[in-house]
C-alpha cells in the first residue's frame, strides 16, 4: 500500500514541509528543519495538489502570483 504522506518521487514526507513557492516549473520548498529544497515533479499540477491537500502553505509573489 501506497503512503499519502509521500509524493512519488519525492523522499520528503508531508509532516516535514513547511511552505513553498513555485518558479519556472521548479518548486522550492522549505522544510521544518529550515532547509529548503527544490522539486521538478514530473506533473506540476497533482504535486501542487498534493502539497494543498496536506495544508503546505504556498507563498505568494509579491504581485500575487
Amino acid at each position: 500500500m501506497k503512503d499519502p504522506s509521500y509524493f512519488p518521487g519525492f523522499k520528503y514526507p508531508s509532516s516535514e514541509l513547511k511552505k513553498f513557492v513555485f518558479a519556472s516549473e521548479i518548486f522550492s520548498i522549505m522544510l521544518s528543519s529550515g532547509d529548503v529544497v527544490h522539486f521538478k515533479p514530473d506533473d506540476v499540477v497533482k504535486f501542487r495538489k498534493w502539497l494543498w491537500c496536506h495544508n503546505i502553505e504556498e507563498i505568494r509573489t509579491k504581485n500575487g502570483k
